[in-house]
C-alpha cells in the first residue's frame, strides 16, 4: 500500500487520511452544523438541522464532490493512493483500446492504478483505495473511453475529466445504509470541500428547507 492513504468508513481498513489540509478553518464549514444530529433517510439522504433549516444532503452527490476534490490533489501533488490486488487482473484491449490506455495511463497510475505492462499483456497490479477488486477492468475501460472522448483537450481538463469520472464510479450509491460515523464522515468531509454545494457538474449535494418553505408545504 502507498503512502497516503486515508480512512474509509465505507470499506475495511484502518488507514490514515493525509491528504486533506484540516489545519486551516474555511468559510464553507459554517455552511453545515457538523455537529448537529444526522438522520439516514430512505438510503440516500442526510437530514440534520442547519442555521434554523431543514438541510438533505444527497450522500452519492456529494461523496462525488468529496472524491472529486481528493483526486484532483492526487493528480496535481502525483500522490499515489493505492491498493494492491491479491491477484492481478488481466486486460484485453485490442489494437485501438490500447492506443487508448497508453494515451490514459500516466492519469491513471496518478489517481491510484497500478499495471504491470509487457508488449502483448496488461495487468491490473493496484487500484484506487475506493474500488473493490471485482470492479478493476470496468473502472479501468471506463476511465480509458472517458478519456479518449475528451479528444486534443488541456492537459488540466483531461484531469478534470479523469477525476470527475473516476469520483462517479468510486462514489458510495444512493441507497447504501451508512452508519452515524460514516454520516458524520461524510457531512465533514463535504463542509471541508471548496464547492460543497454542488457536485463539479452543477448538480444540486444538498437542498435547505426554512421554516417559510415548510409552513408553505403545509399550506398548500
Amino acid at each position: 500500500m502507498q503512502e497516503g492513504v486515508w480512512s474509509n468508513p465505507w470499506t475495511e481498513g484502518n488507514n490514515t487520511e493525509t491528504l486533506f489540509d484540516t489545519s486551516v478553518a474555511r468559510e464553507n464549514q459554517c455552511i453545515l452544523d457538523i455537529e448537529a444530529p444526522k438522520f439516514h433517510l430512505f438510503a440516500t439522504y442526510i437530514a440534520l438541522n442547519c442555521r434554523n433549516s431543514l438541510v438533505l444532503i444527497h450522500q452519492h452527490r456529494a461523496h462525488i464532490r468529496i472524491l472529486y476534490e481528493r483526486y484532483l490533489r492526487q493528480l496535481a501533488l502525483q500522490k499515489v493512493v493505492s491498493q494492491t490486488l491479491l491477484f492481478p487482473l488481466s486486460l484485453s484491449l485490442d489494437h485501438g483500446q490500447r492506443q487508448d490506455f497508453d494515451a490514459a495511463l500516466p492519469l491513471l497510475q496518478q489517481v491510484g492504478f497500478q499495471f504491470d505492462i509487457t508488449a502483448d499483456t496488461i495487468e491490473v497490479t493496484a487500484i484506487p483505495m475506493e474500488g473493490q477488486p471485482q470492479q478493476a477492468e470496468a473502472w479501468v475501460m471506463a476511465l480509458i473511453d472517458n478519456n479518449a472522448d475528451g479528444g486534443s483537450t488541456p492537459v488540466e481538463n483531461a484531469k478534470e475529466r479523469m477525476a470527475l469520472k473516476l469520483a462517479k464510479l468510486a462514489a458510495i450509491p444512493a441507497g447504501r445504509f451508512l452508519s452515524p460515523e460514516a454520516m458524520e464522515d461524510l457531512v465533514l468531509r463535504l463542509s471541508e470541500t471548496d464547492e460543497p454545494k454542488y457536485t463539479p457538474d452543477g448538480k444540486q449535494t444538498m437542498v435547505n428547507l426554512d421554516s417559510d418553505a415548510l409552513v408553505s408545504l403545509f399550506n398548500a
